[in-house]
């Protein structure tokens, strides 16, 4: 597979107004969280990150209410995509980007398709494209106008680079999204956001959470925890991000790493096989560094459960 820069843009939808009345926990909610049917927890868990009403209450009486540990993992990342969405600034008439990390296509490696396409390699939680797009989608358009056809990766890049930022944020796009081989439709209808949201938040490099943020998560995710034992109030503050100091956002790149042959920090064999198994699926849409990459952010979330319990 070719090294080709990976470029990080960010999408935001507008935080929540105190005057918004949060959607009520439905019987269909929790029927679904706890469904043994894989596609019920899917469609669920997408309908609670794209809903903009979702509060911290609602949040925590689902984590209360399910049943199984995979249940709460799905309502953390629901938790954590809210609470940083939910303390943005507002940025209007700013250049815009659009929530993911991404690599270009061209249309030979793509030849079902026939044209060039921006994939998506990971989504920043806290805007739109967490809710909205899944790794490995493929952009094949943005606002009906393709890429061109006979150009290469950088010129692709380029291309989608200029097509975001030159959208300014607060205003709508519309994307074209091939997945698992098939053209979604509708077209994904996204609302940008300041390009200094992703320079406050994220890591430039890594993607990560930068430190501020990162612990305000962790406090959060504490407290939610803590209210399923004691059921006590969940009072935390949220992140206000602002747009005044923010740093310049480089293009991060892939590092090639060695594989190896175990899944590193796995407590067991058990545990070794599930990872195993997570980067086979992995692989189906990423190379090795990058299966290599997600796999350690999944085992540090591990280990901060344990640390957390």
């Amino acid at each position: 597979m070719n090294r080709t820069a990976i470029t990080i843009c960010v999408v935001l939808i507008t935080g929540l107004s105190s005057t918004v009345q949060s959607s009520p926990i439905t019987p269909e909610m929790l029927r679904d969280l706890n469904s043994a049917d894989f596609a019920a927890r899917e469609k669920v868990t997408q309908q609670l990150l794209a809903d903009e009403t979702l509060s911290p209450d609602v949040i925590t009486e689902l984590y209360n209410a399910v049943k199984s540990p995979e249940a709460r993992h799905r309502l953390l990342l629901v938790a954590r995509h809210h609470l940083i969405r939910r303390g943005q600034v507002e940025e209007d008439q700013q250049p815009g980007a659009i929530g993911i990390m991404h690599q270009a296509v061209t249309s030979k490696q793509i030849p079902n398709i026939g044209h060039p396409a921006v994939r998506v390699v990971q989504t920043f939680p806290g805007f739109p494209a967490y809710a909205r797009l899944k790794p490995g989608d493929l952009i094949v358009a943005v606002n009906h106008e393709r890429f061109g056809r006979n150009v290469g990766i950088a010129q692709i890049t380029n291309q989608f680079r200029d097509m975001i930022q030159q959208t300014a944020s607060g205003e709508r796009l519309t994307l074209h999204v091939y997945r698992d081989g098939h053209l979604l439709k509708p077209a994904i209808q996204i609302r940008l956001a300041s390009l200094n949201a992703l320079r406050d938040i994220y890591e430039p490099h890594t993607g990560d959470l930068q430190p501020q943020h990162r612990n305000r998560w962790l406090e959060f995710r504490k407290t939610l925890k803590n209210f399923r034992e004691k059921k006590d109030p969940l009072t935390v503050k949220l992140p206000v991000t602002g747009s005044s100091d923010a740093r310049k956002l480089p293009d991060a790149a892939v590092a090639e790493k060695p594989v190896p042959r175990v899944v590193p920090g796995a407590p067991n064999l058990e545990e070794q096989m599930r990872l195993m198994i997570l980067k086979q699926r992995i692989l189906q849409q990423h190379n090795e560094a990058e299966a290599n990459k997600q796999l350690e952010k999944i085992l540090r979330e591990l280990e901060e459960d344990k640390a957390d319990r």
